[in-house]
């Protein structure tokens, strides 16, 4: 286990939602948006929640610090720099506002995996959680120089193949996440479109009823 006050944690919500063409973050399952839900849920985790975004007055009512982009049209990249460059604590949780069935426990297992590296995410089968997963503050310098080639358009414009990159230049764990006993089948699915957004629907309010 960690101490609440060791990790610090942050939604990101920046993303253009270019798939689903309306706002993630903002979409409802039951009577709560989708970036309350996971609030609540790191919450009962975390004493140091930041909410990473480039528009602070969508989310007022979330009684966080917001943390603006740095470098706006880059993709995660841009709000991993500005998280990073602002938290007072070495390691931190990193959690994409697409991701509303992660649970709680799933969060305390990735924050307590014993790991000395500078990166720990989970893995599911061949995929890497990348935006479910604690960095350092280390990984700073890598992103910065990341930022660099993105400017210079020298990355590519694919999310996954930039954090993809941040994982080749650094140290990192990987956590096979279907080996916990908290793990469950579309815990981490991403919602991308709207199919995805209603297979969430579905699942979140079976867990509801449960």
């Amino acid at each position: 286990m960690f101490k609440k006050n060791d990790v610090s944690a942050f939604i990101l919500a920046g993303g253009l939602s270019r798939r689903m063409n309306k706002n993630k973050s903002l979409l409802k399952l039951g009577e709560k948006t989708i970036i309350e839900i996971i609030y609540e849920k790191l919450e009962s985790v975390f004493e140091n929640i930041f909410i990473s975004t480039n528009n602070a007055d969508l989310y007022e009512s979330i009684p966080v610090p917001k943390i603006l982009d740095h470098h706006k049209n880059l993709g995660p990249l841009g709000g991993f720099y500005a998280s990073l460059l602002e938290t007072k604590t070495d390691r931190n949780f990193f959690i994409s506002c697409d991701l509303p069935l992660v649970t709680p426990e799933i969060i305390n297992e990735i924050c307590g995996y014993p790991s000395e590296k500078d990166i720990v995410v989970p893995i599911i089968g061949d995929y890497k959680q990348y935006f479910c997963g604690v960095y350092r503050k280390d990984c700073l310098k890598t992103v910065d120089g990341l930022l660099s080639k993105a400017r210079r358009r020298e990355l590519g414009k694919n999310q996954n193949f930039s954090m993809k990159m941040l994982l080749s230049k650094s140290d990192f764990d990987l956590i096979n996440i279907e080996e916990s006993e908290h793990y469950k089948t579309g815990k981490f699915l991403n919602m991308n479109t709207i199919a995805d957004y209603k297979l969430v629907q579905q699942l979140y309010g079976n867990l509801i009823i449960a």
